[in-house]
């Protein structure tokens, strides 16, 4: 049996096999252990925290310094969530994930080697061999069109990412503003609760002169119960707005965690209202979700560009080599094409034709949607302003006056403990409104902020005192 020349067929075959050996991975086993997982996340603390993400992609910037010492201001707030969230972290290896698309976009087809042995029939004395080694010819387009969907697919991921830090930075900014205020909440709960103490023994030493009577003990009694009662709750609303602050965060259920602000008035800075048109702009130009939005639809233009490029008959190229029955060699160029009798790719086509237009109808409801949030937000922003406004103009002076005429009346001894508890309470209850009043113009604004898609440098929340 003559088979083809030694000299030939290593020349074919070794450069192939070469490269398949040289390129292979090594698989590296990397098990999942819940335990390890579990461990890890209850090690995550601030104190020894290095920030890995300052500020959401194209929304902010980075705080100046980070020093949790003090207590955390909302800057340092967004940094550390965008730095520990569990679910950020995992969404963002998709990014790595594209990456790897766009690297193998730009490789060329593998080649194809092709060996045939025919052996001789109807009496001929030798077997005939043929092997060729044909390259792919890239479509006109097609390359291009494939580093442009890998290129198109990274940029949507990378938005979409941006997209869901923005989504985790703004849900901060508003459980943030929730705690602190649920913590002055809890200070005029806390001061309530020691006013009916108080009133309490009043009462009772007034009791023991004969100027108040069991009854008026009873009442002042029942009120302080009721008082403990909603301090009791008061607490348990801080703490669960602290849990869910610090699950955001990233950090373990009971990790300490002190806000800057603690323990301060609360006071407000109040921005320009935003027109219509002034609305619309932001809304297209700023909102980090229309932008992934918009990438996931540059993505199916791509998709069907390179489907477009991929109707035409696959075409390969390459050297051949061939030995016949009686033993004539011949070397020359091998050429293979596909003949599309059946399939020009038509159902690829089409699929990807209605996945853009279903992409085109996506942004266009996710605009609706963020236009209809964004008009809603401002209205809720004017709404509460006005109402801060009027409880700063007309309630607040009135409070401040009968506080201190109730105190002066109970002194002189015009006012029974009982009524002087019932007036100090309407005045606690005022004062209550008025922070429920401020703390939903704030909330407000942060969900303005977050539709706009707005920087995060201008919290609604600021030190000091000023007047909306």
């Amino acid at each position: 049996m003559d088979l083809a020349p030694r000299s030939l067929t290593p020349l074919l075959a070794a450069p192939a096999l070469l490269a398949a050996l040289g390129s292979c991975a090594t698989y590296a086993p990397d098990p999942l252990v819940p335990a390890d997982e579990l461990a890890r996340l209850k090690s995550a603390s601030v104190a020894s925290l290095r920030l890995d993400e300052a500020a959401p992609r194209d929304a902010g910037s980075a705080p100046a310094s980070f020093d949790p010492s003090d207590g955390l201001d909302e800057a340092e707030l967004v940094a550390v969530a965008l730095t520990l969230n569990p679910a950020l972290r995992a969404k963002r290896l998709e990014i790595g994930e594209s990456r790897a698309l766009l690297l193998g976009a730009g490789l060329w087809p593998n080649p194809e080697l092709g060996l045939a042995v025919r052996p001789g029939i109807d009496g001929a004395p030798s077997t005939g061999i043929a092997a060729d080694l044909l390259f792919e010819l890239m479509r006109p387009g097609e390359r291009g069109a494939c580093t442009s969907l890998a290129e198109a697919r990274l940029a949507s991921v990378r938005a979409r990412v941006a997209a869901d830090e923005y989504a985790v930075a703004a849900e901060v900014r508003r459980e943030r503003v929730a705690l602190l205020a649920a913590e002055r909440t809890l200070a005029l709960h806390e001061q309530e609760s020691a006013l009916r103490d108080q009133a309490l023994d009043l009462v009772r030493r007034r009791q023991e002169l004969g100027e108040a009577r069991a009854l008026d003990v009873l009442l002042v009694d029942l009120e302080r119960v009721e008082a403990q009662r909603a301090l009791r709750s008061a607490r348990a609303d801080r703490d669960r707005l602290q849990r869910e602050l610090v699950a955001t965060l990233g950090l373990p259920p009971n990790a300490p965690i002190r806000l800057k602000e603690s323990g301060q008035p609360l006071a407000f800075a109040v921005g320009a209202d935003v027109s219509d048109e002034s609305l619309d702009a932001l809304v297209v130009a700023r909102r980090l979700d229309l932008r992934s939005l918009e990438a996931s639809y540059l993505a199916s233009e791509e998709a069907l560009r390179l489907a477009v490029a991929r109707q035409f008959p696959r075409v390969a190229l390459g050297p051949s080599f061939e030995q016949d029955a009686e033993g004539t060699r011949a070397l020359g160029l091998g050429l293979s094409v596909e003949l599309p009798l059946f399939s020009r790719h038509q159902a690829e086509i089409a699929e990807k034709e209605a996945a853009r237009e279903r992409a085109r109808a996506e942004y266009a409801a996710g605009l609706h949607q963020a236009r209809a949030r964004a008009f809603e937000a401002r209205e809720s922003v004017r709404r509460l302003r006005g109402e801060v406004e009027t409880l700063r103009r007309d309630v607040e002076p009135i409070v401040d006056r009968a506080e201190s005429q109730f105190e002066a009346a109970f002194r002189a001894r015009e006012l029974t403990v009982v009524e002087w508890l019932a007036a100090r309470s309407r005045a606690l209850a005022a004062r209550r409104e008025l922070l429920r009043a401020l703390v939903d113009y704030a909330a407000a604004c942060a969900e303005l902020d977050a539709a706009l898609g707005a920087p995060f440098t201008s919290p609604p929340l600021r030190d000091g005192r000023s007047e909306p």
